[in-house]
């Protein structure tokens, strides 16, 4: 471990002593937790998963106590405690994790899960008798662990891949009945407790439509939600939770819920591996910074990062690596700078600035002073002026700004510096401290004109529809074929799509799915269609799995081949790319993907995103 990160783990373990023995249970009420809450900051909303439960063993207590994190996630499986229909004795290991968490005053949120083999065959609960029996393994678990669990969620990704039986065939219906029964059992045994609902894998929003139809927002106190965005940048998350708050307040007018994040995280190869996950270590690290402060700025209640520790089939997700004495990774030294910059910070505001930066003042508490010490001297009034804020910052492209007078510039993994008069930004966040003035480039200027369209945000059912239409084509030596418009949609729990029945081919808001049609690939294309003719600047990405052969995706301009790249697979994920063109009025891009030179569409989705801006470019070629 590098000595700037032992020197800074030492500090905060000793900011953290231990507060009771095992033998001495701590009491959390619901007035110690927001009060706790209110004297950490906003660094109480930050926690993390471990896996405990798992079995991981308790050696990881130490460092964990170390990053300063205050609240953690982790099971207490109902399998491992219901020994017998209505039988229930607590396994030593979660006794244990559970005590040495409440030594060290760190509180875990509790996923109840999964199935039990004594109830419903051993699926997940569809019965009413199964519902009763979860219900009382809540109520069991809240027993044994008394006020020291204050809060808890309704099982793991019920939208996912961890639930079987009958329940998959109406996954909102029967969820909501089972998190009925919980709500009511807990709130009659533990009012103060905050029961989390929806728990979802990604954020899918037909599935939470469907949850929210069915009335399950009236029993959960706050929305959970695991929104992983593969190799898609943190700020994309900005017009996803500002649309499922738009969902929740549809479905819950009256009584407002907030949101959780109890998963985020993206997965880095190790360094050297020309395989493995798209991010680099460095990348992840940065991620983790820019994702947390855009959750809670957005208003989410709690982040959960995911993971503490390297584990099983989550590679690469960790900041601690899996090995003797578990040697930390970039994400660590982020968390724990992240932590320690908030630690006295009541609020994250984000300053107005040009288009790809992001600047948040960090807004510290108001200190308390008794009131025998208050000495109301013109002299005291001059120095109880609130000094220059500390800022958080990045730039998703390179900028030289000024540091208007900082005392002081945190880098990602804390070095600290005396800071120059001006400093490049670039998407590696840093701390800025006593900065006069903004130094972020205010909007305007070189900020960039207005979209003329974007493929996610006007997706819709409605052909034409912003210009955009969807279709088929397919592809040989000699060219495309004609542009074929679909026309069947449906909607899933995970998305609304476009579809060519019989056929894997679908296009749905992000994403893109060829066929075959005997030998021949049939690729799945958006179109754009100009309306007006004119200049225009195209920037598009696609990412592709790594299972199945790989894709070829292209871009077409009135027929013409632009771009063309094999992705996924064996080879890397994402392609993107820009540049300029000039259409004439009724003139179209097309973004295909058809399933590559394997032939196969397994494993074929890929995740398309298109904007189109108007060109600034005055050399900008004219399609043929």
């Amino acid at each position: 471990m590098p000595r700037l990160l032992k020197l800074l783990a030492c500090t905060l373990a000793g900011a953290f002593p231990v507060v009771a023995s095992a033998d001495e249970p701590i009491r959390h009420s619901a007035f110690d937790i927001r009060h706790s809450a209110a004297g950490g900051g906003v660094a109480e909303r930050i926690g993390i998963m471990t896996h405990f439960a798992h079995g991981q063993p308790l050696d990881l207590i130490p460092p964990l106590v170390a990053t300063g994190v205050r609240h953690v996630r982790d099971e207490v499986y109902w399998d491992h405690v219901e020994v017998a229909p209505g039988r229930f004795e607590f396994p030593k290991k979660f006794d244990d994790y559970l005590a040495a968490l409440r030594r060290h005053d760190i509180r875990p949120l509790v996923p109840l899960t999964f199935e039990s083999r004594h109830h419903d065959g051993g699926q997940t609960p569809h019965t009413e008798a199964g519902f009763q029996a979860y219900a009382r393994y809540a109520v069991e678990v809240l027993r044994r662990y008394g006020d020291q669990i204050q809060a808890v969620e309704i099982w793991n990704e019920y939208n996912g891949g961890f639930i079987k039986g009958p329940a998959t065939e109406d996954r909102s219906g029967t969820y909501t009945k089972m998190l009925r029964h919980a709500y009511a059992a807990i709130k009659r045994e533990r009012p103060d407790v905050t029961v989390l609902g929806a728990s979802t894998a990604g954020l899918p929003f037909p599935y939470l439509e469907r949850l929210g139809a069915a009335g399950a927002f009236a029993h959960m106190d706050a929305v959970s939600i695991h929104p992983y965005r593969d190799t898609r940048p943190p700020e994309t998350l900005e017009p996803a939770i500002r649309r499922l708050q738009k969902l929740i307040a549809r479905h819950s007018p009256d009584r407002p819920l907030p949101i959780w994040v109890t998963e985020i995280g993206w997965p880095a190869r190790p360094p050297g591996a020309q395989t493995g996950p798209a991010l680099d270590e460095d990348t992840q690290a940065a991620y983790l910074v820019r994702c947390i402060a855009i959750l809670l700025h957005a208003g989410v209640e709690k982040v959960y990062w995911y993971q503490f520790l390297e584990h099983g089939v989550d590679a690469g997700l960790g900041m601690l690596r899996a090995q003797k004495g578990y040697p930390p990774k970039p994400a660590h030294a982020a968390f724990v700078t992240l932590l320690a910059q908030l630690r006295d910070i009541a609020t994250l505001e984000r300053e107005p600035a040009a288009d790809g930066i992001y600047s948040f003042i960090l807004r510290p508490k108001s200190p308390t002073t008794a009131s025998s010490d208050i000495r109301h001297s013109s002299l005291d009034i001059r120095h109880s002026a609130a000094p220059p804020p500390t800022r958080l910052l990045w730039s998703l492209r390179p900028v030289n700004i000024p540091t208007h007078g900082a005392t002081r510039l945190v880098r990602l993994d804390g070095a600290s510096e005396t800071p120059p008069d001006w400093i490049v930004l670039t998407d590696r966040p840093v701390y800025l401290h006593g900065a006069t003035a903004s130094p972020a480039p205010a909007p305007g200027g070189d900020d960039r004109p207005s979209p003329l369209a974007a493929s996610v945000a006007d997706f819709s059912f409605e052909q034409d529809r912003g210009g955009w239409s969807y279709g088929s084509m397919t592809f040989s030596r000699t060219g495309a074929t004609e542009f074929t418009r679909l026309t069947e949609t449906r909607v899933t729990d995970w998305k609304e799509e476009w579809h060519l029945p019989g056929t894997p081919l679908s296009l749905s808001e992000e994403e893109q799915h060829p066929a075959t049609a005997g030998l021949r690939p049939v690729a799945a294309v958006r179109r754009w269609t100009s309306d007006r003719g004119g200049p225009v600047r195209v920037e598009a990405r696609f990412e592709a799995q790594a299972q199945g052969d790989g894709v070829r995706v292209r871009i077409l301009a009135d027929g013409q081949v632009r771009a063309s790249e094999v992705i996924g697979g064996p080879r890397r994920p994402v392609f993107e790319v820009a540049f300029d063109c000039e259409l004439p009025a009724g003139g179209h891009l097309d973004f295909a993907v058809d399933p590559g030179p394997g032939g196969t569409a397994h494993h074929d989705a890929t995740r398309v995103e298109v904007t189109i801006f108007p060109s600034t470019s005055t050399s900008a070629p004219k399609t043929p």
